[in-house]
């Protein structure tokens, strides 16, 4: 059973606009999308600062190219444990506030950054931010869900998916500037990224919890017609979705979702990794030093945002759109190989670049995601996906961090991980013919929460 014929109306993206949603729509675009979309930005950019303070921080805290690559990974763990809890407690607590908390105390762990001695404390730092972290995505999702139509909550969630490249390159240009406050106050310089960075991070959770309401009924700023309207509008799959431990079991067992996470965490093993080492990467061939390296990292993600962009148009229009998870991980296999083999610096930076295209897939591994599980399941069955898929930080920064330790160079790691790409390839050509056999095998069992009989599978 497909999610189209669970929606109460499919036909309500068609229906145009009225005059007084467009003037809803149009206070809504200036005070929650762009505060929703720097929330996001600001807790990417604390996730992957560390990738540009690398140089400075294993000089300064005696870190091993291994020690450091476990410490970025470990993030992954926390975020792991927490993220479908944190799912939970979004729904009884509510989505502002849950995001409020999220940001606040990951800013003050992000600035706690700052004063770590060696590898211990990093590693620590690292869990704790992850735990902080999880769930910020589909809570935002399900914030910006409160507040769109059918038809522009998939804008805002296309948004959401251009922000996080667009983090990686405008965080890399701020985190390498800020590097230049070395010795200001007597404070290096990669302890200066965490604490302003940190603060910033801390100012924005503040900012959502005082300034944003919940839902349209409590914008005071939309009038009553503007209210009404917004709210006869919603998505209503959005009040249908479930968070509880219930939907998780029924996702826990679905071979659908363990058959995508594994294929999604292949593709994330080689993405965090340049995530983390791109720097480092950079300065070994052009040695350009932590700050000109943190700005030349920009450019992969630069390139990132337009494939991401440029994948989406395509797949519009393809009958299959799977196969665009299978060509992007197929050039960033490439391009990794490309990046680790060739020896003239230029090319192997364009290679680096091409690497970092996986983003153009993860659209497209949600789309599967959407089209399979019933609406009651696809918070909990996103949640799912994205937090085990993540622990592909855990792999790919410590694989790289152990081969640099071994042979002092990134060459042969990031050869080894191009391997991870061409898995997720074969994983992704192979996944609707996947879905459509268990969906023919597995009978209908009933939603938690909900009358309605559904089929997970």
């Amino acid at each position: 059973m497909s999610n189209a014929s669970r929606v109460a109306d499919p036909s309500a993206a068609d229906v145009p606009e009225t005059a007084v949603q467009r003037s809803a729509y149009r206070k809504i675009a200036v005070r929650i999308i762009p505060i929703a979309l720097f929330a996001f930005f600001v807790t990417y950019i604390d996730r992957a600062n560390i990738g540009i303070t690398a140089g400075d921080m294993e000089e300064s805290l005696s870190l091993s190219p291994l020690a450091f690559g476990l410490a970025s990974g470990l993030f992954y763990v926390g975020y792991l444990v927490m993220e479908i809890p944190s799912n939970v407690l979004l729904e009884k607590f509510g989505a502002r506030r849950w995001i409020a908390r999220i940001l606040i105390s990951f800013g003050i762990i992000t600035g706690l950054t700052s004063i770590v001695w060696n590898d211990l404390s990093l590693t620590v730092i690292r869990v704790l931010l992850g735990l902080a972290e999880a769930g910020m995505y589909p809570g935002l999702l399900l914030y910006l869900g409160y507040w769109a139509s059918k038809r522009r909550r998939a804008s805002n969630w296309l948004l959401f998916q251009i922000s996080l490249p667009l983090s990686l390159a405008l965080g890399s240009l701020f985190s390498s500037w800020l590097l230049n406050l070395d010795g200001v106050l007597g404070v290096d310089g990669w302890r200066w990224v965490f604490i302003i960075e940190g603060a910033i991070t801390l100012l924005t959770g503040l900012l959502i919890f005082v300034g944003l309401p919940d839902k349209p009924r409590n914008a005071k700023w939309l009038t009553a017609q503007e209210r009404t309207a917004v709210e006869e509008s919603l998505d209503v799959t959005v009040e249908k979705e479930v968070h509880g431990w219930k939907a998780t079991l029924k996702v826990l067992s679905s071979p659908v979702a363990w058959y995508l996470t594994v294929m999604y965490f292949c593709t994330l093993v080689g993405f965090l990794t340049v995530n983390y080492w791109a720097p480092t990467i950079i300065n070994e061939q052009f040695n350009l030093g932590p700050v000109g390296s943190g700005l030349l990292s920009a450019i992969p993600w630069a390139v990132c945002t337009v494939a991401l962009v440029v994948a989406s148009l395509i797949a519009r229009r393809m009958k299959q759109p799977s196969l665009i998870i299978v060509i992007s991980m197929l050039v960033c296999a490439a391009g990794m190989v490309v990046a680790s083999q060739v020896q003239n610096p230029v090319i192997a930076f364009i290679g680096l670049c091409f690497a970092t295209v996986q983003q153009a897939a993860v659209p497209i591994v949600f789309v599967l995601v959407r089209g399979h599980f019933p609406i009651p399941l696809i918070a909990v069955a996103f949640a799912f996906v994205n937090a085990v898929s993540n622990l592909g930080g855990l792999v790919g920064p410590p694989i790289l961090g152990g081969f640099i330790q071994l042979t002092g160079s990134t060459n042969t790691g990031l050869l080894f991980l191009s391997g991870f790409f061409v898995v997720a390839a074969v994983l992704a050509l192979f996944a609707p013919a996947f879905i459509r056999f268990v969906e023919r095998k597995l009978p209908s069992v009933e939603v938690p929460d909900t009358a309605e009989t559904v089929r997970v599978r």
